[in-house]
């Protein structure tokens, strides 16, 4: 159980909210409330926002009522949480990547958001590189594509030694809805984790999004992060051991469209 004031203790909360509200907007204003710089006192928070946790939401009042109140009384941990609600985007799409909470709590400490003494922005992105390296290989590459799409620039591109990288600001505004963002970035997650084939999470990934009409826009930047074949003997292997084998022939023989998917196939042997 996390200290209760503790960052990552603001972000379970913030989690809990993100995940029970019905509304993305919703979200959005209260993020942009509690990272906000303090015009007027922080109390005025519990009046803006009670009533509607309070109906939408009433089993997290008791903590976001804590949070306040002990923001209220510290200036220091007010600046705490206005910095979790800054970054909570980041964390919560690299938490969707990570494989446990320990992960999450190491590189929480790597944005040194409770730190009262000033720390640059080459510390945490020092920081940032020396946790992202440790993680599975797959998963590095998700990551990385995370922090070089969010606003705080952590990363950049140059970061990512890969033939491409996947434009996460471009796949949220083309799925234009967080659910289905959140489902694509779990498929993304486990599948990396458990090192499921590229061919198999594309498989999914279809599924996903075609009934939205939203595949055809979203396969070119797949396209970008699809494995290196060299990695094996030859293409047909590649094909064999990452689809067909896992029952792909029959999939292709039967729901998915055949050219959409050897499209995707094809440029792997180009």
């Amino acid at each position: 159980m996390s200290h209760p004031h503790s960052a990552i203790h603001i972000f379970q909360f913030l989690v809990n909210v993100y995940e029970s509200n019905s509304g993305e907007y919703i979200m959005d204003e209260f993020i942009i409330s509690l990272e906000t710089p303090r015009f007027t006192p922080v109390s005025t928070l519990l009046e803006r926002w009670s009533p509607t946790i309070s109906s939408s939401m009433p089993h997290l009042l008791v903590g976001f009522q804590e949070i306040i109140h002990h923001a209220a009384r510290s200036n220091e941990y007010d600046t705490l949480l206005r910095k979790v609600a800054n970054h909570f985007r980041l964390i919560y799409n690299v938490y969707c990547l990570l494989e446990n909470d320990l992960e999450l709590e190491l590189f929480m400490r790597c944005l040194h958001l409770d730190s009262t003494i000033g720390v640059n922005k080459e510390e945490i992105r020092e920081d940032i590189r020396k946790f992202v390296n440790q993680l599975p290989e797959d998963a590095q590459l998700f990551v990385k594509q995370v922090l070089v799409n969010d606003k705080h620039g952590y990363l950049t591109q140059a970061d990512i030694p890969t033939k491409g990288f996947l434009d996460l600001n471009r796949v949220y505004e083309i799925i234009g809805d967080q659910s289905v963002f959140d489902q694509f970035m779990a498929i993304l997650q486990y599948n990396s984790t458990q090192q499921v084939g590229w061919a198999n999470t594309m498989e999914e990934l279809y599924m996903l999004l075609q009934p939205l009409n939203k595949w055809d826009a979203i396969a070119p930047l797949l396209d970008a992060i699809q494995p290196d074949p060299q990695e094996y003997a030859s293409y047909e292997e590649y094909v064999q051991k990452n689809f067909l084998d896992d029952g792909g022939k029959e999939y292709l023989d039967g729901e998915i469209d055949r050219a959409q998917l050897e499209h995707m196939l094809g440029n792997l042997s180009m």
